[in-house]
């Protein structure tokens, strides 16, 4: 690896201590591979890997809405459900009292 380093500010011999540098540094060929490797081991995604997660997690989400959704119309179908039922018990505890009512009064008469 080699290094280039430029001064840029002018300085006396007092301010040594105070001096501003840049380094220009040349990396070898296979950096970014080193880099890659180095994210993957450390299971740092970059952008472009969060991509597919990311619309995959948008697909999950919405049929999360859909099952949701399906889960209310179902729990709405099974309350009406029920209240018919209970409607339909009702009822013929009604004509069955009618019924018996009925039959009291023919025994009445």
């Amino acid at each position: 690896m080699s290094s280039v380093t430029t001064n840029f500010d002018k300085h006396s011999k007092d301010e040594d201590s105070l001096v501003t540098s840049a380094s220009v540094v040349v990396l070898p060929s296979n950096f970014l591979k080193f880099i890659e490797n180095w994210r993957q081991r450390n299971n740092i995604l970059t952008p472009s890997a969060l991509q597919p997660i990311q619309q995959q997690n948008v697909q999950l989400q919405q049929q999360n809405e859909q099952l949701q959704q399906q889960n209310n119309n179902q729990q709405m179908l099974d309350d009406v459900i029920i209240s018919v039922q209970e409607n339909t018990v009702t009822k013929n505890e009604i004509i069955l009292n009618k019924e018996e009512f009925s039959k009291m009064k023919q025994k009445e008469t």
